[in-house]
């Protein structure tokens, strides 16, 4: 059966968010819509689900009996007709248990008790039915969700950046386990920003930008990653989007002797440790850095990555211990427990090394969503005058190619959007050790490539970059790769 889509559109005002997008997803295939955060792949899994309404155009089932429109009021509509969809962050009664949860809306029977016992044992073995859910994690409130979707036995399955909450194991598991569902025709569709997840699980791909569809193509016949990713890069190519070649000149890095200036330097955290009571722990982990270096911090929020990040520049509003010791221009001790974030930024000064980070939480860290684009873009200017503010800010806005006006508010801007603007406000100061967390997030595949690019041209000048990620994106360029498990960190070369 094939879900079928004819000139869908939906518009908000001052944006068209789907521009008349006509395609189809058929079932047996793992099919991934891809594109920066934006491109309007929520709205249109949000109307085939029936949480939202297109502004014009027709939803199909197709097979070979003949075409069905479907008509969608509400998500109970879109569920009696068999379309199911997981959300990125599901909304879970935490005063009820995972089993309650999980068959909220579900007729109760033998039959379904049955079914959700296999299904547990299946998807998500280490899930406690019985446990209350406000005691659960974000993975456990993912696979919640996909267990309420998955025990009416969807035609149609969506899931919205599963990954998100997973660990690579789990996320391993659950990409085997739709497989199997392709193997009893269900049509499985999957959001996701990850290239690793398309090249290795996508039957097809269908890529999105600025509320336009760009291409739908089949790469189930290619026989290697190799081959996924040259067809993925011909393809966007082709619509004048290349993949590669866009490479930023180190050239646009340098001013005047700046960079020439050969800092030496070497960072180490020793002995981290904390045990919040909201957050995974950090158990008594050591981590390093020294210029010139890429270093690559892989694990998943379960295992610890925000806390992690947290401490790394002190952040932390819980108890932690540890030792940051910094070697620049002079050595400096700092007890963690003791450290804030001023006390951080203070010592790393006094040192001669210039700190810039770009935080997981863009919104609010980074920036705010109540403030204009002005206002983020120059709280590290130090000038009074309005006139050098807004052409600065007109200036990173075009160095990021990103379409907004200096006066627009924060929130208007897209997580791709957003995460291209911090980037060029931190890299204009010139850190000489930049954190990036979760820098990936929300970027497309070309997006993806050209700040691959830019990371590596950074590192390569003397400057360091540590890279907290769910993925091993730039591991092959980097000059120490950790893993982040069970709060404990392990350096693996």
């Amino acid at each position: 059966m094939i879900l079928s889509l004819e000139k869908i559109r939906k518009q908000f005002p001052r944006k068209t968010v789907l521009n008349d997008i006509s395609l189809s997803f058929e079932s047996a295939k793992i099919n991934v819509i891809a594109g920066e955060n934006g491109a309007g792949k929520s709205t249109l899994v949000n109307i085939l689900s029936g949480s939202a309404c297109c502004d014009s155009g027709k939803i199909f089932f197709c097979d070979e009996s003949g075409k069905k429109e479907l008509l969608f009021a509400t998500e109970k509509d879109a569920l009696d007709n068999g379309i199911a969809l997981v959300r990125q962050v599901p909304l879970v009664a935490e005063s009820i248990t995972c089993r309650q949860n999980i068959l909220l809306g579900v007729k109760a029977s033998k039959k379904i008790k049955t079914d959700l016992e296999l299904l547990v044992k299946k998807w998500c073995p280490s899930l406690e039915l019985d446990k209350k859910a406000v005691n659960t994690n974000a993975a456990d409130h993912f696979y919640m969700a996909l267990l309420n979707a998955l025990i009416r036995k969807p035609a149609v399955l969506i899931l919205d950046e599963p990954g998100s909450m997973l660990s690579p194991r789990q996320k391993n598991s659950l990409y085997q386990n739709l497989q199997e569902l392709k193997s009893i025709s269900v049509n499985v569709i999957v959001i996701t920003h990850n290239l690793n997840e398309i090249l290795e699980y996508a039957d097809t791909v269908t890529y999105l930008k600025s509320g336009n569809l760009i291409f739908s193509k089949d790469i189930s016949v290619c026989k290697t990653i190799e081959e996924k990713k040259s067809q993925l890069n011909q393809f966007i190519t082709d619509m004048n989007n290349a993949v590669t070649g866009q490479k930023i000149s180190a050239a646009e890095n340098k001013s005047g002797n700046d960079l020439m200036q050969k800092k030496k330097f070497c960072v180490e955290y020793k002995d981290m440790d904390c045990h919040p009571v909201d957050h995974p722990g950090i158990f008594k982990s050591s981590f390093s850095f020294s210029s010139g270096q890429l270093v690559l911090v892989q694990g998943s929020r379960e295992s610890g990555l925000e806390t992690l990040e947290d401490i790394l520049y002190m952040m932390a509003d819980f108890k932690k211990t540890g030792t940051l010791v910094i070697k620049g221009n002079k050595e400096i001790s700092l007890d963690i427990e003791k450290t804030d974030i001023r006390k951080f930024f203070k010592a790393f000064n006094s040192c001669g090394i210039k700190v810039g980070i770009i935080p997981s939480d863009k919104n609010y860290r980074g920036s705010n969503p109540g403030i204009t684009v002005l206002q983020m873009l120059t709280v590290h200017l130090e000038t009074n005058s309005s006139k050098r503010r807004l052409a600065f800010a007109r200036y990173i806005i075009k160095k990021a190619n990103v379409s907004i006006t200096p006066y627009e508010k924060v929130s208007n801007l897209s997580g791709g959007m957003l995460q291209k603007l911090l980037l060029e406000r931190e890299l204009f100061c010139k850190p000489d050790v930049l954190f990036m967390c979760s820098a990936f997030q929300g970027l497309d595949i070309k997006n993806t490539q050209l700040l691959k690019n830019r990371i590596k041209e950074f590192a390569g000048v003397n400057r360091c970059v540590i890279l907290l990620s769910p993925d091993d994106i730039l591991k092959e360029d980097a000059a120490s790769y950790y893993r982040l498990e069970g709060g404990k960190l392990c350096r693996i070369f």
